[in-house]
């Protein structure tokens, strides 16, 4: 085990932790970068647990992979599935509705 080293700062002793990450690692995107924040603010234990173990970069690009798989495999459907053309014949609120929904 390598020995720890301190930096004193003030009247405390921090100890000097570097997360190792591979220089080759692909980057964090979205889903890994919001995988991140969520574990951050919401799972406050966890999120230090595997700081301190180095699995958080890990894990967040694992969970990045599969949200990017399933955003993929989703879109294909979407683009496979037929769609219908939204006609004005069905009357001027529901044309209105439609309009405000897809704005948003």
């Amino acid at each position: 085990m390598p020995e720890i080293t301190y930096t004193r700062h003030g009247d405390y002793l921090l100890p000097d932790i570097i997360l190792s990450d591979p220089p080759d690692a692909e980057p964090l995107t979205k889903y890994g970068m919001i995988r991140k924040r969520y574990l951050k603010e919401h799972c406050k234990i966890t999120y230090g647990l595997m700081l301190t173990r180095e699995e958080i970069y890990p894990h967040c690009r694992a969970i990045q992979r599969k949200a990017q798989a399933r955003m993929d495999a989703l879109m294909e459907q979407l683009t496979q599935r037929p769609t219908k053309p939204l006609v004005r014949s069905h009357g001027r609120n529901i044309w209105r509705g439609c309009t405000t929904r897809q704005r948003k």
